[in-house]
């Protein structure tokens, strides 16, 4: 990376105006008189580094982006970092996922071998209380006959 000072104004103001913002909005948003945004745009003034951390704040751009002119393969490598970054975040998120689903999941088969076995109570209940129909209904005809 190659060192960009006279071009920061410039800079500033391409990103504000990409992002369609207004130099009042970042003189509001930085804490500075408009004039001072203005000087700062004409690099006749230079930034301080407290406006460049609101500045990259307000805008998501990182003050590298300003300060320096950053070279293609350099960018690239850059880009390459990021993704990987990307890719183990999403990694992270799609573990953390997956140990929830397990516990969920865990769960769920607690849940079922619970039910399984009150189910089995209940059938050799309902199995029992047959039986004693049986039993009183032949005493019934027994008595009848």
């Amino acid at each position: 990376m190659t060192d960009n000072t006279s071009n920061i104004g410039y800079k500033i103001r391409q990103i504000r105006e990409s992002r369609k913002m207004s130099q009042q909005l970042i003189a509001d948003e930085t804490g500075l008189a408009r004039s001072t945004v203005n000087s700062i745009e004409r690099n006749s003034q230079r930034p301080s580094i407290e406006f460049l951390k609101k500045f990259c704040e307000l805008t998501g751009v990182s003050a590298d982006d300003i300060l320096f002119e950053t070279k293609p393969q350099n960018k690239a490598v850059n880009d390459s970092v990021l993704n990987t970054l990307i890719n183990e975040s999403d990694i992270h998120k799609r573990e953390k996922l997956a140990e929830e689903f397990i516990g969920k999941v865990n769960e769920l088969e607690s849940d079922l071998k619970i039910a399984r076995e009150e189910n089995a109570k209940l059938q050799k209940d309902h199995q029992y209380l047959k039986d004693e129909m049986r039993l009183l209904l032949d005493k019934l005809k027994n008595l009848f006959q």
